[in-house]
């Protein structure tokens, strides 16, 4: 999971690049949602394995929500509405990267708690053996 959220973070990038950049073609556009996607189906298949129900969830829920808005602006695209479409690609951009955070956030804070039950596992086993 965290790779493919390292990945997403830098197509995000990429994304508002071009935008930043007045790059932002319909066709550049649509093959960065494109690549954006196949990260989602990534995440959402790493997800799907995850034990943390919680963690599961909330991922869903960004993912349906990234996919809905570079729905939006394929339509948007479609239509011929630049400054609708670029509006949306923002907001996709900018959803891909708290996306990534936040998985990047949760997967340190699984480590942490891995890490602090370890500790403690540690510490009473050599209260035990005192």
């Amino acid at each position: 999971v965290g790779e493919s959220s390292e990945r997403l973070m830098a197509d995000a990038a990429a994304l508002a690049a071009m935008l930043e950049n007045g790059q932002a073609d319909p066709v550049g556009i649509l093959a960065e949602l494109d690549r954006i996607e196949r990260r989602l189906e990534s995440i959402a298949s790493a997800a799907a394995r995850l034990d943390e129900g919680g963690l599961k969830e909330a991922l869903a829920q960004r993912d349906r929500e990234l996919r809905s808005v570079i729905d939006q602006t394929r339509k948007a695209l479609e239509k011929g509405d630049a400054p609708e479409a670029k509006a949306l690609t923002a907001r996709a951009a900018q959803q891909a990267r708290e996306l990534s955070e936040f998985v990047d956030d949760e997967l340190n804070g699984a480590r942490r708690r891995s890490e602090e039950m370890a500790n403690n596992v540690k510490n009473l086993m050599q209260e035990l053996q005192e």
